[in-house]
């Protein structure tokens, strides 16, 4: 996916919430060959996120978060009315320097 996202911080407790929309696309590869891949057209992808950061000095934190992905885009060459619908929940770790 490629888009744009914000993300909001509920201070002092170092909360925040985010998310992304954009244009997303899905390969399907059956194998290890690349005769058996499908590749969808562009469709819409959006990304959400909740995390939690601590101060471990005054200029850096470490955080942990969870985010929720979710895209639908055409099939593209295989149907035409076809749709590919992708869906996953990632932990991600953070390092920011402010």
């Amino acid at each position: 996916m490629l888009g744009v996202g914000i993300n909001y911080y509920v201070m002092p407790i170092n909360i925040y919430l985010g998310g992304a929309i954009g244009f997303a696309s899905v390969q399907r590869t059956r194998g290890n060959r690349d005769l058996d891949d499908d590749d969808s057209d562009v469709g819409f992808g959006i990304d959400l996120d909740a995390g939690k950061e601590w101060w471990i000095s005054d200029n850096w934190g470490i955080g942990i978060a969870l985010r929720l992905s979710l895209a639908s885009v055409p099939a593209s060459d295989i149907d035409p009315e076809a749709m590919f619908g992708s869906g996953s929940i990632a932990v991600l770790f953070s390092a920011t320097y402010q």
